[in-house]
């Protein structure tokens, strides 16, 4: 596991009151990061400034562009990311510092598993609520109602071999056209039960 290469990849769209909170929490797992990539995608607030002010650290990496889109973004991220897997982080959300150390644990477990997910936390009014372990997901179940979250670490060659993201879906759902269609290729979602995922 220690030689596992991971890159997560935050897309940011005027995000200027989380995103901070989400670099930090990909700068600071416990396991290390090859990098982080930051997608800032045409930005009109003050999102731009606060992503360079994490400029000193080696590991991130910042690519602006004009808005285009959440899938646009990932796919770009994507295509420039040196890890053998993707953490996939939205701006407004964050992970809690060892997610990614447990998540390539579970995914020593079963060569199935495309993507690893876990527990969750609704973030209200700076209040954590309502936190929840997502159920093993299946391509019937994922068909009927997602089950997996936005944000979770995958398998490079899995989401590439799946198509990745698709630029077409604009008003959302991109995420999980992509895990039904990594389902269909015959993999599997893992879940660690535990709540290390902080969802605004």
């Amino acid at each position: 596991m220690s030689n596992e290469l991971v890159s997560i990849i935050i897309p940011v769209f005027n995000q200027e009151k989380y995103c901070a909170a989400a670099i930090s929490s990909a700068l600071d797992q416990t396991y290390e990061i090859v990098e982080v990539i930051v997608i800032n995608d045409g930005s009109i607030d003050s999102s731009a400034k606060i992503i360079n002010s994490f400029s000193g650290s080696s590991r991130l990496k910042v690519i602006h562009q004009e808005n285009k889109g959440v899938s646009y973004a990932r796919n770009i991220a994507i295509q420039e990311a040196l890890g053998d897997y993707i953490l996939t982080l939205d701006a407004d959300d964050y992970f809690d510092p060892s997610f990614v150390e447990k998540a390539l644990i579970k995914f020593s477990e079963d060569a199935s598993y495309g993507g690893i997910m876990c527990g969750y936390v609704r973030i209200v009014k700076e209040k954590k609520v309502k936190p929840y372990i997502p159920p093993m997901v299946s391509l019937s179940s994922c068909l009927l109602n997602n089950g997996v979250l936005s944000c979770l670490l995958f398998k490079k060659e899995v989401v590439i071999t799946a198509g990745a993201y698709d630029t077409a879906m604009s008003k959302g759902y991109e995420d999980w056209d992509l895990n039904i269609r990594i389902l269909k290729l015959g993999y599997t979602f893992g879940v660690v039960k535990e709540v290390l995922f902080n969802y605004s």
